[in-house]
């Protein structure tokens, strides 16, 4: 939701960028039909992003984003590339497309990477039964928005729950990076939308690769910062270094936080922002 970049977006705006900050869908005001579930698959999210930019007339943009954010930007990258200049992703490190390569379900995925381990609870149709009301939607979120210090979350201790995610976090307090206005703000949100659209997302990745067959270049052939965070349970910073390969131009900096880095340590991820953007984004622009 645009609500993750509310301590980004003045800064941005400080250095004269326009900023669109729209809901992914399934999110916040954007569009959350529960049928079909595939309107949830990253190419569904890149068309609907460019057709928005196309609507606006900007011819193209620089990407920031963070978490599916960040899979739906890298994507939108692989379908749309004259739409992008620049590419600011958080956490979540390039994955490129592997078109001819063999289908590899969640459970084939968990085994090579049991940091994931929870998306098999989040893509259980019993999560979203679970979660029809506020209270299971609080603890849920209570549970996910911690930080370091914090105590064990969705995203750190319970990252190896195959079910039962809401069972096994329980009533935890609230985490420090966020405030009770915040949680109940988001609290909201989801409760309004409904749980079925975010869960979706992890529900798609059969869908995924068949769109992804008809992408042959997995190069990313514009500048990219990655920011990856140290404390991050379920992305560590170890799943990102093998990303130069098809990033020729790419600039990596680490922060010292969980998963939610721009809450956490918002001074520091503002200054990394606005360096990079100084030096290299308003850099290419003066060249052109």
């Amino acid at each position: 939701m645009w609500y993750t970049w509310r301590y980004q977006i003045p800064i941005l705006l400080d250095l004269n960028l326009r900023v669109i900050a729209p809901d992914c869908l399934g999110y916040g005001g954007s569009s959350a039909p529960k049928q079909p579930e595939t309107i949830y698959s990253l190419k569904p999210n890149a068309d609907t992003l460019a057709a928005l930019l196309s609507h606006l007339k900007i011819p193209s943009i620089i990407l920031l984003a963070h978490d599916w954010g960040s899979m739906i930007a890298w994507r939108f990258y692989n379908y749309h590339p004259t739409l992008v200049s620049h590419i600011i992703s958080l956490c979540v490190p390039y994955d490129p497309p592997h078109p001819g390569s063999p289908y590899l379900d969640l459970e084939k995925v968990v085994k090579k990477l049991p940091n994931f381990t929870y998306q098999i609870a989040l893509a259980d149709p019993q999560t979203l039964a679970d979660m029809q009301s506020k209270d299971p939607i609080r603890r849920f979120l209570k549970a996910m928005y911690r930080g370091v210090g914090d105590g064990k979350g969705s995203k750190g201790g319970t990252i190896n729950v195959r079910k039962d995610i809401l069972k096994s976090v329980g009533d935890m307090p609230r985490g420090r990076i966020i405030s009770e206005e915040e949680l109940e703000w988001y609290v909201e949100q989801f409760y309004k939308t409904g749980m079925h659209g975010p869960l979706a997302y992890y529900k798609n990745r059969r869908k995924n690769w068949e769109d992804e067959q008809m992408l042959p270049d997995p190069i990313v052939k514009v500048p990219v910062l990655f920011i990856g965070a140290t404390r991050d349970a379920a992305l560590p910073p170890s799943m990102a270094l093998g990303q130069k390969k098809f990033i020729p131009d790419l600039t990596t900096k680490q922060v010292e936080a969980s998963h939610w880095m721009v809450w956490e340590q918002t001074d520091e991820v503002n200054e990394i922002l606005k360096d990079w953007i100084g030096n290299v984004v308003f850099a290419s622009k003066a060249k052109l």
